[in-house]
């Protein structure tokens, strides 16, 4: 199955009290389950400029785990 071209997130900003500086939970829409958690926008920011900067898209989850992708190509004629 093809890598899909787009990727979705739900970016949730939350301080612990009016205070403190804003922090950053970044849900991937495909996969709710997964969450990662930034202490700032420019961290957040970073990490979705490194998925947007990957060949094929995102290929590191949330989580920090990767995917294996098998790419089937058609026979050359």
């Amino acid at each position: 199955m093809p890598e899909p071209s787009h990727h979705s997130y739900l970016l949730r900003l939350w301080r612990v009290h009016d205070e403190a500086p804003w922090r950053v939970t970044l849900f991937a829409v495909a996969q709710p389950e997964e969450r990662r958690q930034f202490d700032t926008l420019e961290e957040c920011f970073a990490y979705v400029r490194q998925q947007a900067a990957a060949p094929n898209g995102p290929s590191v989850h949330l989580d920090g785990s990767s995917t294996i992708v098998a790419q089937m190509q058609a026979p050359e004629k």
